[in-house]
């Protein structure tokens, strides 16, 4: 390790996330590489503030989220017709009878 980087380390909470760079390290690598065909690259860099070349202080997540229940789960007396179609685990199987037989209660 180069004695920059030593001293790097040791200032390393004064030091914005996105200056930190170690020389050769792999992450460091991928991202200054714009032209890089490493699928990683967006993940690593994608609001993220400890990797890119901007200070990110605010990440934000997307506001739109949608959420539903599976079909399985709303209506397990589906299970043998999916089963024609799909693998399911056997105790994955035995757990949604279960529940489809209480439903029939």
């Amino acid at each position: 390790m180069l004695e920059s980087e030593i001293e790097m380390i040791k200032k390393s909470e004064e030091i914005p996330p996105h200056k930190f760079k170690i020389s050769g390290g792999l992450l460091e690598n991928i991202i200054d590489k714009t032209n890089n065909t490493n699928t990683a690259r967006s993940a690593l860099i994608w609001q993220n503030a400890f990797f890119g070349k901007i200070t990110r202080k605010l990440v934000r997540v997307p506001a739109p989220f949608h959420a539903v229940n599976s079909p399985l789960s709303l209506h397990p007396e589906i299970l043998d017709k999916l089963l024609m179609y799909i693998f399911l685990p056997r105790d994955v199987v035995n757990a949604y009878r279960e529940i489809a037989k209480r439903k029939k209660r």
